[in-house]
């Protein structure tokens, strides 16, 4: 929280920031390399496509929060996230059957928020939080689709005074699409 002088909150607050992808680093990482010991025992047509280097850009977000009471604001984050990689098919002796294809997936979550602060100090304040909203997910193939999506901040910190602080957050940011489908996470 923005804290003036006579402790009072600042009713507006606004945020830029950077947060990390562990998820996404886990569940999109490169295939395993299919060099067989025996590729003669393969079909002559065995192909596979392999997904290697991997980048992520990281969680790019903005939001605003109005605080309506000292324990309680409203507001909305806007999230930005790309990952990219390469995708290759190879034939049965690990020689490469296509031209290499660059896939970049980009997801874009709009989350209106809910907050409460359990503890205000002169320099820190911790919190917990809630949104719910909605995933545009799209890629450079020209697929499209939109998601439910859901933020479960456990808890944060900011530590500061007055117009300047930075905040720490632990919590999941995660959407979902059809049931008979995998779901597909914004963080």
């Amino acid at each position: 929280m923005v804290c003036s002088e006579n402790n009072d909150i600042a009713r507006h607050e606004l945020r830029v920031g950077w947060g990390d992808m562990m998820f996404e680093t886990v569940a999109f990482r490169n295939s395993p390399s299919h060099s067989w010991g025996n590729p003669d025992a393969l079909s002559a047509d065995y192909r596979v496509k392999e997904k290697h280097n991997h980048t992520y850009s990281g969680h790019i977000f903005a939001d605003y929060h109005y605080n309506v009471l000292r324990w309680l604001a409203v507001g909305m984050q806007i999230d930005f996230e790309a990952i990219c990689w390469r995708e290759t098919e190879y034939n049965r002796y690990h020689n490469a059957t296509s031209e290499t294809v660059y896939m970049r997936n980009y997801n874009l979550c709009f989350l209106p928020s809910v907050r409460f602060t359990y503890l205000h100090s002169k320099w820190v304040s911790l919190y917990s939080g809630l949104s719910v909203g909605m995933l545009v997910a799209f890629d450079n193939q020209h697929n499209k689709e939109v998601a439910p999506a859901i933020n479960l901040n456990l808890i944060g910190m900011t530590v500061g005074n007055r117009h300047w602080f930075g905040t720490v957050e632990l919590g999941l940011l995660n959407s979902f699409k059809n049931a008979n489908e995998n779901s597909r996470k914004c963080e």
